[in-house]
């Protein structure tokens, strides 16, 4: 019988009408790498994707999480799934829930999240 791992590496996602930023969680050592945004096209995923890889976040270690945002994750979501990444999408009012209050509110602390 085969027992699941934890992942690796867990990747947060914050996604707006044109962009979309993320964070890497390295699970072990707790340290944390945050992107510049990227484009949310094709082309702004392909640059993702490599992005997290550069991380050493590879699709065998690695869980993607995003918020839900109806239409703006498709792209995304499906990139990610095509390129073999796990992926969840949680409800934004828990993400918003989690959020300490004194905690500043940008898109590099909500991929943190």
């Amino acid at each position: 019988m085969s027992t699941k791992k934890a992942p690796q590496y867990c990747v947060g996602i914050d996604l707006s009408d044109k962009t979309f930023v993320a964070s890497i969680l390295h699970t072990r050592s707790g340290d944390t790498n945050t992107s510049a945004p990227f484009a949310r096209t094709e082309d702004g995923c392909t640059s993702f994707v490599k992005w997290m890889q550069a991380h050493r976040a590879l699709k065998r270690s690695t869980l993607v999480a995003m918020e839900t945002t109806g239409v703006l994750s498709q792209l995304v979501c499906h990139h990610l799934t095509l390129h073999g990444y796990a992926v969840t999408v949680i409800q934004a009012t828990r993400i918003a829930r989690s959020r300490p209050a004194l905690r500043p509110k940008n898109d590099a602390t909500d991929s943190l999240l």
